[in-house]
C-alpha cells in the first residue's frame, strides 16, 4: 500500500511541474502576444478575445495547481505521519 502512495505522490509532483510550466508559458503568451502585440497583425477584438482566453487558462491552471499542491501536501503528510505496519 505504501508503494502505491509513493507512486501517487511522484505522479502528482510531475503533474505539478507540468502545470507550473504551462502557467509560465501562458503568462509569456499574454505578455508577448497580447500586451505587446505590435507585430502580430491582429485586430483589437481578436486581441481582447485572446487575452480573455489566456487569462481564463491561467486561472484554471492556478486552481488545478492549487488542488494538486494540496493533494501532495496531504498525501505527503499522511505518508510521513503513518506508522509503519
Amino acid at each position: 500500500m505504501r508503494n502505491i502512495v509513493k507512486i501517487w505522490l511522484c505522479i502528482s509532483l510531475v503533474l505539478l511541474v507540468g502545470i507550473g510550466y504551462a502557467l509560465l508559458n501562458t503568462y509569456v503568451s499574454i505578455k508577448y502576444e497580447v500586451d505587446d502585440a505590435k507585430v502580430t497583425g491582429l485586430t483589437d477584438e481578436h486581441l481582447r478575445e485572446k487575452g480573455r482566453l489566456l487569462n481564463e487558462l491561467a486561472f484554471l491552471l492556478k486552481v488545478g495547481g492549487g488542488y494538486v499542491l494540496a493533494n501532495v501536501v496531504l498525501v505527503g503528510r499522511w505518508l510521513v505521519d503513518r506508522p509503519d505496519t
